[in-house]
């Protein structure tokens, strides 16, 4: 298997379009992780460092360069510059109700050239990913929203820009994009959501709606998605799979950024618990992390967590092996959207974990919700009830089940004439 990389960095911009400071770090770096952990060559990466990373030479990385990969082999496209968004042409107006298209800046996009549109990058992975390579995309920009270059103390890093330039004013016409003839030749330039799609997993510095920050860290310029990203994959003796890796850096970027959360995404059915810039599986792995002096574990609902989960804390991702022992025993005291509030069984527990630290945690025992039950009617009927009961769960009363007032039941059992009947709480 061969990876093939583009790599991409713009801290230099033509025309109007604030310049930034960390993105040709960011590519070096990116670089080194590529040729001293994952072991690609230099004649497979082809860097664009600011007046090089024209529009025409990134579609060209793409098309030329990037095309060489084959079946079995993995493309990377790293992107270190400013994001933006476009109005879009009214082609695409169905499929954005924003009427806005989302953009990397390019470094003569302001001079002429335009920015490279998703949906130009979208025709440009599918190009790649139509030979059977797998497609990883890395972008650290914004992707929307408006803000300034703003400097903030962060301890020992400082937030020295913000990556996010302002949009252009005018409206690109459909004939601009680069699949335009292509669009046109194939038939679907009149339902352009019929556009060829790549499968490809993505991983950004942060959601739609937020910035992506840059940062002095000691002394040295850097995204700071960028910068754990590369520090994980650097420092990590396992590797890791898209998920959990994202899980790590996330964390790190969070403890230390505002409203900076780097996103994952699964295009085409991308699998995203293979490891990195690999064909090996790893199952989802949840960290444990401070926020406001409480700990919390980075799942919740949506992960199918319930209150009273007994979950066991790890001092390191090495240490999860089946004959190792956990720091210790905790419970999941309340259970949000993505994330769950723990419970120390004691209170001394906590101070052990130290907040610059990451720390996982094994799913030991899930609690599930009891159903809860109301007895109505005569002693003749509830007493079989009872009976049934108590030979569930190897004789002992039923821990799934938990008698209420009928207003706060789930079902009824209704006893009349010495039989009972279960009905749902509404009587139906």
């Amino acid at each position: 298997m061969s990876i093939y990389s583009l790599i991409v960095g713009i801290n230099d911009y033509a025309g109007n379009v604030p310049d930034l400071g960390g993105c040709h770090n960011d590519a070096k770096r990116i670089t080194n992780v590529l040729q001293t952990r994952f072991a690609v060559p230099a004649k497979n990466i082809q860097t664009l460092l600011s007046e090089s990373a024209t529009k025409l030479n990134i579609i060209n990385g793409f098309q030329q360069h990037l095309s060489q990969a084959k079946q079995g082999d993995t493309v990377v496209f790293y992107y270190s510059g400013h994001g933006s968004q476009e109005k879009a042409p009214i082609e695409f107006w169905n499929s954005e109700s924003d009427r806005q298209n989302e953009t990397l800046v390019c470094h003569d996009s302001r001079v002429g050239a335009g920015d490279l549109a998703d949906k130009e990058l979208r025709f440009l992975i599918a190009g790649v990913a139509k030979n059977g390579a797998k497609v990883v995309i890395l972008l650290d920009c914004c992707h929307s929203g408006n803000g300034t270059r703003t400097a903030m103390n962060m301890g020992k890093a400082t937030i020295s820009s913000v990556r996010m330039a302002k949009q252009p004013r005018s409206r690109r016409v459909i004939e601009d994009y680069v699949f335009y003839e292509v669009a046109k030749r194939e038939g679907w330039l009149d339902d352009l959501e019929k556009m060829p799609e790549g499968k490809h997993v993505m991983l950004s510095g942060c959601q739609d709606s937020e910035l992506s920050k840059e940062l002095n860290i000691r002394d040295t310029r850097h995204g700071a998605f960028t910068h754990y990203l590369c520090q994980t994959l650097e420092n990590t003796q396992t590797s890791l799979s898209y998920q959990n890796l994202l899980r790590k850096v996330k964390l790190q970027v969070r403890n230390l950024v505002d409203k900076q959360n780097p996103a994952l995404m699964s295009i085409q059915g991308a699998n995203v618990d293979e490891i990195f810039l690999s064909d090996e599986i790893q199952p989802l792995q949840f960290t444990v992390f401070v926020k406001d002096r409480q700990w919390w574990l980075d799942a919740g609902l949506i992960h199918a967590m319930n209150k009273g989960d007994e979950i066991a804390i790890y001092s390191d991702i090495e240490m999860q092996a089946e004959n190792t022992r956990a720091l210790f025993l905790a419970t999941l005291s309340d259970v949000q959207t993505e994330k769950s509030l723990i419970s120390f069984q004691n209170n001394d527990d906590q101070q052990i974990l130290k907040s610059n630290t990451t720390y996982y945690a094994k799913i030991v025992q899930q609690s599930s919700p009891k159903l809860m039950i109301a007895f109505t009617g005569d002693d003749a009927g509830t007493i079989p009830a009872f009976t049934e009961l108590a030979v569930l769960d190897a004789g002992k009363a039923s821990g799934l089940l938990e008698e209420t007032a009928p207003e706060d039941c789930d079902y009824q059992i209704v006893a009349q004439d010495g039989q009972y009947t279960i009905v749902p709480a509404t009587g139906g």
